[in-house]
C-alpha cells in the first residue's frame, strides 16, 4: 500500500508532465494529468486501471466486461460509452486533444488500447 508521501511525489511528478497517477487505492478515483485532477466513477477507473495495466494489449470488448464488470451481462454499446466518457475526462486532465489517437485507441476491429507513451501509474490497496 501507498503510503501520502508516496502519493504526494507521485502527484508532483504527474503535475510535472512525467507521469500520469490513477488512483484507485484511495475512497474516491483519482486521475492526476499534467492539467488537471479528475474524478472517475468506479467502474470507468477499473476500466481505465485495467487498460493502463494491459498497455499495448490489444483488448477486446468481452475481454473488458469480463474484467470490470465480473461477467454480468451489459449492454452492448456499455463499453464504448465508457471509454468516450473516460476519454473526454482524460482530455481535460492531460490537456490533450488526441486522446483516440495517441493515448486510449480503439482499433477498426473495436478493441482498445492503451499507449501512451508518458510512464502511468495505477495505485491500488494491497
Amino acid at each position: 500500500m501507498f503510503k501520502n508521501r508516496d502519493l504526494d511525489q507521485l502527484v508532483e511528478e504527474a503535475e510535472k508532465g512525467q507521469c500520469v497517477v490513477l488512483n484507485l487505492a484511495g475512497p474516491e478515483k483519482l486521475f492526476y494529468g499534467i492539467k488537471d485532477t479528475i474524478r472517475l466513477e468506479p467502474k470507468q477507473a477499473n476500466l481505465i486501471g485495467y487498460l493502463i495495466e494491459n498497455k499495448g494489449i490489444y483488448c477486446t470488448k468481452s475481454r473488458i466486461e469480463n474484467a470490470v464488470w465480473n461477467d454480468q451481462t451489459v449492454n452492448p454499446t456499455t463499453v464504448r460509452r465508457y471509454i468516450s466518457a473516460i476519454r473526454k475526462k482524460l482530455s481535460q486532465a492531460m490537456g490533450r486533444n488526441d486522446i483516440d489517437k495517441n493515448i486510449l485507441e480503439t482499433t477498426d476491429l473495436g478493441e482498445y488500447v492503451w499507449k501512451a507513451e508518458i510512464p502511468a501509474k495505477v495505485l491500488r490497496n494491497g
